[in-house]
């Protein structure tokens, strides 16, 4: 007996024991037109294969083709077998038209908390497009706060003048055939945009770039002042600020010409927590000419960093590589806003959470503990409210389904273990001991459901680094 999931006929949930087995079951409902060519199994798991694969969906169809059962047969052997699959998720799911696994995965949360179909757009469902206006939106918002940030901590007359340096950094890495938008391997790093703001200051002041008006010329000015400060410390041997320093918060920095000044400081100079003296104080020190070029490249990095976001979000291909769990979760809020309705995005698995209805890992989990924190996902993934969202190695996706069975333990020294129905069923199945297989359905590339993942894999990956987390959207009221 075999199973697929199948678009058109998805009013079935499936939740089945091992118990009920010898019931007669028909899942042939299931089955579903064969989608684009998907990564062959043996490439599945290769993290250099993904590389080569476009991240996307293909095609017209929202047809997929998955199969619900271990081995495509039902396995009446096994002690347990239960699987869950959300319909509503198989309804609302969205392509992913370019990079953007982020906007897309986050429409099929809204969709599939609305009990809305892809198509049903009289009654508000969203796409990828939808999702993406919001989050330039976010990024215009979050662009114009680092301007401002910069503009006071350099002491800018007016913040208007930050679009002309990032165009002048564009032009430094469009000379080098590596622009800002460089994608993967070719991304570009902090190093890199340090080494770039050094570079369009250099070229500015010695008159490099063309059509340089007053204000331009007044920023470089200010960036050069900095940067010779701190080439003047470092070459007298002045030690520098430790790399934990922070950004001094803008409204504590003195003004630009008196945080560069070059008195030797005095009683009335701030001491920070490295026992040195402050980089925003008239005075400062060697070393604080060194943590004042830090504390400047830090937040022209930060801002560069979002104008780079927002040049990849907008561009033919759109990607959402710069949006982590944060900007992810403030999108909800945004599109909440937008649509008029209340959902709420939360941290809900992975490393270092906190709270009951949260479900924090730990390297030093139990086995009986592992088996309440899969419980608890499970039937978080049950409520008809809640959405979850993966975000994984490189990519954001929902959770379409879960299923789990209990593999037999290997006989006794010296028996054997004949074919059955379970050996054939189970490709992978574990020799020495009787373990829990854990999966869910998701998806990479792309968002179209087509994915068992080994749940033992993920929770290694959230383990691995707190960034990778599984979401949680619910819809209030």
């Amino acid at each position: 007996m075999s199973a697929s999931l199948s678009q058109e006929s998805t009013e079935v949930v499936c939740a089945v024991a091992a118990a009920a087995a010898a019931a007669v079951v028909s899942l042939d409902a299931y089955k579903l037109a064969q989608p684009p060519p998907a990564l062959p199994p043996a490439q599945a798991s290769s993290p250099a294969a993904e590389e080569e694969v476009p991240d996307r969906d293909f095609g017209d169809s929202f047809d997929a083709s998955i199969s619900l059962l271990p081995g495509d047969k039902f396995p009446t052997a096994l002690d347990l077998f239960s699987i869950s699959v959300r319909n509503a998720a198989l309804r609302g799911w969205v392509k992913q038209p370019a990079p953007c696994c982020a906007a897309s995965s986050i429409a099929g949360c809204f969709n599939t908390v609305r009990g809305l179909d892809r198509q049903d757009r009289d009654n508000g469902a969203v796409d990828a497009a939808d999702v993406i206006k919001v989050m330039d939106g976010q990024l215009d918002e979050d662009r114009a706060a680092k301007h401002a940030s910069v503009a006071r901590l350099l002491g800018l007359r007016d913040v208007e003048v930050l679009s002309a340096l990032e165009k002048r950094v564009g032009e430094i890495q469009d000379a080098k055939g590596r622009p800002l938008t460089s994608r993967k391997k070719l991304a570009l790093k902090p190093p890199d945009l340090r080494a770039a703001l050094r570079e369009a200051t250099d070229k500015a002041t010695a008159g490099g770039f063309e059509g340089v008006e007053e204000l331009e010329a007044e920023l470089w000015k200010a960036l050069d002042a900095i940067y010779s400060a701190a080439d003047a410390a470092k070459a007298a041997g002045a030690p520098a600020a430790s790399d934990a320093s922070v950004i001094l918060v803008a409204e504590d920095r003195a003004p630009l010409g008196a945080a560069i000044c070059t008195n030797a400081g005095g009683a009335d100079a701030d001491e920070d927590d490295e026992g040195g003296t402050s980089a925003g104080a008239c005075g400062a020190d060697a070393g604080g000419a060194i943590a004042l070029q830090r504390d400047v490249n830090k937040a022209l990095v930060s801002a560069l960093q979002v104008h780079i976001g927002q040049l990849k979000l907008r561009a033919e291909n759109p990607s959402t590589a710069f949006f982590g769990n944060g900007d992810v979760l403030k999108c909800v809020r945004k599109l909440s806003e937008h649509l008029g309705i209340q959902v709420v995005g939360r941290n809900y698995c992975g490393k270092g959470l906190k709270g009951a209805k949260s479900i924090n890992l730990d390297a030093n989990d139990s086995l009986e503990k592992q088996e309440e924190q899969w419980r608890s996902l499970v039937s978080e993934f049950a409520r008809s409210d809640t959405a979850l969202l993966m975000h994984m190695t490189n990519h954001y996706c929902m959770i379409y389904a879960t299923r789990e069975w209990a593999e037999p333990a290997a006989p006794e020294a010296g028996g054997t273990i004949g074919t059955s129905e379970a050996n054939g069923a189970l490709a992978e199945a574990r020799v020495g001991t009787s373990k829990r297989v854990r999966q869910v359905l998701s998806a990479k590339p792309g968002q179209r459901p087509s994915r068992w993942l080994e749940w033992e894999d993920l929770r290694k990956q959230m383990l691995g680094w707190a960034g990778y987390k599984v979401l949680a959207l619910k819809i209030e009221g």
